[in-house]
């Protein structure tokens, strides 16, 4: 009889078979553990807000030690393979990272995973994305309530011998409203500021400390510095309204001041707004009345100097006469591109505006009054209408070898009060692009107080000259009097994008 004789295994089918085993257990391990991940995961659901509000918390009442460096820059070249003791030293903690201009900052990946996980980010250099030395981060107290408030490095320039070099800094303010509700920047947009500068010379060693919260005072901060081992403090203060910060370096330390940077303008809002409505319409009737000289100057760009690249203040001397001399001149805007802009507020127009609890556009990075450009009275088939006409922001083109530019501005309709109906704002367009230019070292800018047209009742101008060139302007209140069409007139410096 023959009998079945089970064929014995090679090796290779040995090995095969335990493999398939071992595959199998490990199948079985990872459907178990995936399952008591699920499991973990429902049963821990309820204490996940409670782990975000902790991370959260921390970040608020976040106090690093004083000593701390954040940033660090000498003679130290990473490409170039040349490090100072001190370079070394901090990259051996693994807590630094070279920027792209060769500065040393200490890594705060940690915060950004907080914030992406929260849907929000640090703000940047609009032409760096990545996030520079982080100098304070912290709970700051306003009169519109608590602020998470970050400010970073904003470190584009080169740092070239005999320069001048520029401190920069922009920053997120978020109102927080609580550690379990989400982060809302309140920092409209990336606001860039100069806070100082110094004549920078090869050898030079540059360190920020990370900022302090003061204990005396909950809106201010301050953030330590020192130049070839010259110490110096910037403070910085959050204003009443939450969303402003301003920074000024101390005078006695290395960093020479930019006291036209931050020049501050009392909010409107600080006028009573109790009025009778009798004086409320007198007021009106003179504002729709209103007509500002022709040869006005009602905004400038300033002509500050370029050193290889790096920025000064040196040779902005029209505005600093400006600002010195006309309380109604502040500063309206100010960027790494040697953009300089001081215009003329009108407080009064504005104080009018908030006593029918109402305002025009701000500039989108100041946060502060805008320069008025134009106002006055034009008529349409659905009634009268005031319109204001003010300087919003500017915005850039990088497109080698030559980049281009172009003012923005905005337009805010008023409906006026008539027949027992208030004051009512019924349109208002910002980030209206004005023609384009190209924008060269020593641009000045001047804008003149914006004309009405005598001759056709929907028309008005604002005249500019820019480096010594005329242009003009054209506003038109379109037949829906909701709409304000402006555009550069041909012939003049400012066109069509290129």
């Amino acid at each position: 009889m023959n009998s079945l004789v089970a064929p014995k295994m090679s090796a290779s089918t040995k090995t095969s078979h335990s493999q398939f085993k071992c595959f199998t257990i490990l199948c079985l391990l990872v459907g178990v553990g995936v399952v008591a991940w699920a499991i973990h995961g429902w049963a821990s659901a309820p204490k996940r807000g409670a782990v975000a509000a902790h991370s959260l918390s921390e970040w608020l009442n976040y106090h690093p030690p004083a000593d701390q460096i954040v940033f660090f820059h000498d003679k130290s070249e990473f490409f170039g393979g040349v490090c100072t003791s001190e370079a070394i030293a901090l990259m051996k903690t693994e807590q630094f990272d070279w920027n792209k201009t060769l500065v040393l900052c200490r890594d705060h990946s940690e915060l950004d995973s907080y914030l992406a996980s929260v849907g929000a980010k640090r703000n940047v250099y609009v032409f760096d994305p990545n996030p520079d030395a982080l100098l304070f981060c912290g709970t700051l107290k306003s009169a519109a309530g608590d602020r998470f408030v970050l400010v970073n490095t904003a470190d584009s320039g080169k740092w070239a011998n005999g320069a001048t070099k520029a401190f920069n800094f922009i920053f997120d303010v978020y109102s927080t409203g609580g550690t379990n509700a989400p982060l809302v920047n309140v920092a409209t947009a990336p606001s860039e500021f100069m806070v100082g500068f110094f004549r920078h010379q090869a050898g030079d060693t540059v360190r920020i400390y990370a900022g302090q919260a003061d204990p005396a005072d909950p809106s201010h901060f301050t953030i330590a510095y020192s130049i070839n081992d010259k110490r110096g403090l910037i403070d910085g203060n959050l204003q009443a309204d939450g969303i402003a910060l301003v920074f000024k370096a101390r005078d006695g330390g290395p960093l020479i001041p930019l006291p036209i940077t931050h020049k501050r303008v009392p909010a409107a809002s600080s006028r009573s707004t109790q009025t009778t409505k009798k004086a409320f319409l007198a007021e009106q009737s003179n504002w729709m009345k209103y007509k500002a000289p022709a040869d006005q100057l009602v905004m400038l760009q300033d002509n500050p100097q370029y050193v290889d690249g790096d920025f000064t203040y040196l040779r902005a001397v029209e505005s600093d006469s400006l600002l010195e001399k006309n309380p109604d001149f502040t500063v309206s805007y100010t960027s790494n591109d040697a953009n300089l802009i001081v215009g003329r507020v009108n407080l009064n127009f504005d104080g009018f505006l908030a006593a029918a609890k109402t305002a025009r556009a701000l500039p989108a990075q100041l946060e502060v009054p805008a320069p008025l450009l134009y106002l006055g009275e034009r008529p349409s088939a659905n009634g009268p209408r005031l319109i204001a006409v003010s300087f919003y922001c500017k915005h850039f083109w990088s497109d080698h070898p030559h980049a281009h530019q172009a003012f923005c501005f905005s337009a805010d309709v008023f409906q006026p009060a008539e027949n027992g109906r208030p004051l009512t704002k019924i349109s208002s367009k910002t980030e209206i692009e004005i023609g384009h230019y190209r924008d060269h070292d020593n641009d000045v800018i001047r804008f003149f107080a914006g004309q009405s047209d005598p001759n056709d009742p929907t028309h008005f101008t604002i005249r500019y000259v820019m480096n010594g060139t005329e242009g003009f302007i054209d506003g038109n209140l379109q037949a829906d009097g909701k709409t304000v069409a402006l555009a550069a007139r041909g012939g003049g410096p400012l066109i069509e994008k290129p």
